[in-house]
C-alpha cells in the first residue's frame, strides 16, 4: 500500500467519522464551481520560478447541515490550472476531501482535499512531466443569494509533490477566485 493510498484512506475515514458525529438536520447534494487566477511557484536549484495563470475547479459533495451551527461536506472532483510561464505548464488534478463552514448570513468555510496531480510543460523540444500527490487547502466566504445558491471569493493553496527515484519535486500554487455553489 503506497503512502498516497494510506493518506486517502485516512482522509476518507476522518470524513466519515465527522459525518456520523454531526447528526445532520438535513442533507443536500452540492455542486461547486470555481474559476481563479493563480500564481505558480516552482522551487528550482537555480532559484524559484514564478508563473501566472488561471484555473477552474469542479466539485460534487453531499452537505450535512447542522442548522444554526454549520455544515460539513465531503467532496470529490477535479480541476486544472494553466500557466503562461516559460514552460506553458498545465496542471490537472483529481481530489477528494472535506469542506466545513458556518451557516450564517455570510458563510465562512475551510476545505482540505488530497488526490492525484499531474503537471506537464514544454522546454524547447523537451517535455517536462511530474505527477504525484496533490494537496489543497482553502478559505472562502459565501453569500446566500437564494436557498439553492451561494457565491463568494475563495483563496486556495495547492501543492503537487512528485516522488521520483532520486528526489522529491514540488510545485506550489496560490490561487484566488470566485466560487459558486448550487444546493439540491
Amino acid at each position: 500500500m503506497t503512502k498516497f493510498t494510506k493518506h486517502s484512506l485516512a482522509l476518507l475515514s476522518i470524513c466519515s467519522l465527522i459525518t456520523l458525529w454531526v447528526q445532520p438536520a438535513a442533507a443536500e447534494w452540492t455542486v461547486r464551481a470555481k474559476v481563479d487566477g493563480a500564481l505558480l511557484i516552482d522551487p528550482a536549484a537555480e532559484g524559484p520560478e514564478l508563473g501566472g495563470g488561471f484555473g477552474a475547479t469542479g466539485l460534487v459533495g453531499y452537505s450535512f447541515d447542522a442548522y444554526a451551527v454549520g455544515f460539513i461536506t465531503p467532496e470529490i472532483g477535479g480541476g486544472v490550472h494553466v500557466f503562461a510561464d516559460d514552460y506553458s505548464r498545465v496542471m490537472p488534478r483529481a481530489v477528494a476531501g472535506v469542506r466545513a463552514g458556518a451557516t450564517l448570513a455570510v458563510e465562512p468555510s475551510v476545505s482540505l482535499h488530497i488526490g492525484y496531480g499531474h503537471a506537464a510543460g514544454q522546454d524547447g523540444d523537451a517535455l517536462l512531466r511530474r505527477h504525484g500527490l496533490t494537496v489543497d487547502a482553502s478559505v472562502a466566504v459565501a453569500w446566500r443569494l437564494r436557498r439553492w445558491v451561494t457565491i463568494g471569493p475563495e483563496l486556495a493553496y495547492l501543492t503537487l509533490i512528485a516522488f521520483t527515484d532520486s528526489s522529491t519535486d514540488t510545485m506550489h500554487v496560490v490561487a484566488g477566485g470566485l466560487t459558486t455553489t448550487f444546493w439540491f
